[in-house]
């Protein structure tokens, strides 16, 4: 009887051919083929060379011939000691630059002995509380030598006044720093929902970072603005383009309202995007973002240095792509994404576990992930040619579509006011819950096939071996924590503490009164506490 139920099953499927729809991860419709005619004239102008404006085909005129993409695989759980044997675990197997993401707690200004904070210390990513910790969590690490990334958005002048001091515990000046800080304080509040203060001081706070870095980090990049994190809360591509570029031009603006010098603030923006699975339309994307940016801190902000007219960015393969469903089949996924991000000619590469729709990733699969970029890098031979895609007719014509409709929702959200007041009535957080909404009608109508989830099901699931955070390790960082508030002075601490306060309410830089309370051994939660006592908390409303 068995068998006959598995023949009309074969029967059924023989032949079967599966519907598609021929449009874009974005609803760009595609053609079956395309030719010249599908080209806008004039392409040699939008294109130029590798290394030259608009950058279009790459920042570089030899790209990975010359430096290949940074391959930072993020690290981030349990104690700083944690974290930092896994630094080195990734650079014992070819790792070159760190990224580092901090726990719900830390992500929000909050110590790990906060009552809040009780069961998600180093959940998620490390918890850090005190510049001790920053100490230890790159211990070994030589901040000379090595470029950080850090994964951390409004409690950014905390964390950069603790990495400034872990470089002093080395005997180095600040000014050899060489890295990122995220920084991104809009997308906070319509992506990754880590918010602490309201918008416009949070916008405040950042602007005292840019000035204190341009002052004091002359390698350091201030900011990494994000389209990444929308686009893993739901947006398309599209928007995702036009959110991370109008949060770039905001964030711009304020340092030049700051008094802040245009190339200063030019030579502080990176960014951070994702790459997801629609291997050309993912391509074509960051192409276009090289080209836009180029007229925008150009054409638009007048920033004379064309070095500084270059997109520069990161990229991670989508979170939001992985299946707990046959989690195995996500090692497929991310090495599509990762080819698709060196043939797009990206600064800097962090590859996804197999395991994270579970939780953070395993040893195992980190290591899986960084094999999974050095086997682009260096066996595919896709890295020997600048835009080895370039002069495509399907892919120029992408690009321009693609660049055309996020013009165009830039416009719409300039026309509103810009993007503080488009994000501070829910206008952004509307466009991004519509488009999660449609993607996942989609996905339970069977119109968006995702294998291994609504087709291709295996029935035989295999339970992997994943991350969970220990009470012990808990235990072993309230210690930690309670051990150094005894130590202090509690006078002079009070006293530092009061000036970063006293500072805020004067709408004065925070960063010189923050690395003071940071050398009275004041933790993260008591500085941000005193920025709380001045600028308030960000109160949610709802989008619709």
């Amino acid at each position: 009887m068995a068998d006959r139920a598995s023949g009309q099953r074969l029967s059924e499927r023989y032949g079967e051919e599966i519907k598609r729809a021929f449009e874009t991860d974005s609803g760009i419709e595609q053609k079956p083929f395309y030719g010249p005619e599908d080209v806008a004239p004039h392409l040699d102008e939008r294109l130029g060379e590798p290394g030259k404006p608009p950058y279009t085909r790459s920042p570089y005129p030899d790209l990975y011939r010359t430096k290949m993409f940074t391959m930072r695989q993020i690290a981030g759980f349990g104690s700083a000691h944690d974290t930092n044997a896994r630094y080195r675990y990734l650079f014992e197997q070819g790792q070159t630059g760190i990224s580092t993401d901090f726990d719900h707690p830390t992500l929000i200004g909050l110590d790990s002995d906060h009552p809040l904070a009780l069961h998600e210390v180093g959940k998620v990513g490390v918890a850090v509380d005190t510049v001790q910790d920053v100490i230890e969590l790159f211990d070994g690490v030589p901040l000379d030598r090595v470029t950080v990334s850090l994964t951390i958005n409004h409690p950014t002048p905390v964390l950069m006044g603790m990495l400034c001091l872990a470089a002093e515990s080395q005997g180095l000046p600040w000014s050899v720093l060489n890295g990122t800080t995220q920084n991104e304080p809009l997308k906070e509040f319509y992506a990754q929902k880590t918010y602490v203060f309201p918008p416009r001081p949070a916008l405040k706070l950042m602007t005292d970072t840019l000035e204190f870095g341009i002052k004091n980090l002359p390698q350091w990049k201030v900011l990494s603005v994000s389209g990444g994190h929308v686009r893993e809360n739901g947006a398309n591509a599209i928007q995702e383009m036009a959110f991370s570029l109008s949060d770039a031009i905001t964030y711009v603006q304020c340092g030049l309202d700051r008094g802040l010098g245009i190339d200063d603030i030019a030579r502080n923006v990176t960014f951070h995007h994702v790459i997801h699975m629609d291997f050309f339309e993912e391509i074509a994307k960051i192409r276009a973002l090289r080209r836009m940016w180029t007229h925008i801190i150009r054409d638009r902000f007048g920033a004379g240095d064309p070095k500084n007219w270059r997109f520069r960015v990161h990229v991670q393969t989508g979170c939001e792509n992985l299946t707990a469903q046959m989690p195995i089949v996500n090692v497929a996924r991310t090495a599509i994404q990762a080819l698709a991000g060196a043939l797009a000619g990206v600064q800097s590469l962090h590859v996804n576990g197999m395991d994270e729709a579970y939780s953070i990733p395993s040893e195992e699969a980190m290591k899986v992930a960084l094999r999974t970029s050095q086997l682009v890098a260096y066996e595919t031979r896709a890295t020997n040619v600048v835009d080895p895609l370039g002069g495509s007719y399907y892919v120029e014509s992408l690009t321009d579509e693609l660049e055309k409709r996020a013009w165009a929702l830039i416009k719409t959200i300039e026309d509103r006011g810009g993007m503080l007041a488009s994000v501070e009535d829910g206008y952004i957080s509307r466009l991004v819950a519509d488009e999660a909404h449609r993607k996942q009608r989609q996905i339970e109508t069977g119109q968006r096939l995702i294998v291994g989830v609504n087709k291709f099901v295996d029935e035989d699931v295999r339970h992997l071996e994943i991350f969970r955070a220990s009470r012990e390790m808990r235990e072993r960082q309230l210690a930690r924590l309670a051990a150094y508030r005894a130590a202090r002075d509690r006078k002079a601490l009070a006293k530092a503490v009061d000036g970063v306060r006293e500072a805020a309410a004067k709408d004065e830089n925070v960063m010189g009164p923050i690395i003071d309370a940071l050398r009275a051994h004041a933790t993260e939660g008591e500085v941000m506490g005193a920025l709380k006592d001045v600028y308030g908390e960000y109160q949610p409303e709802t989008a619709y």
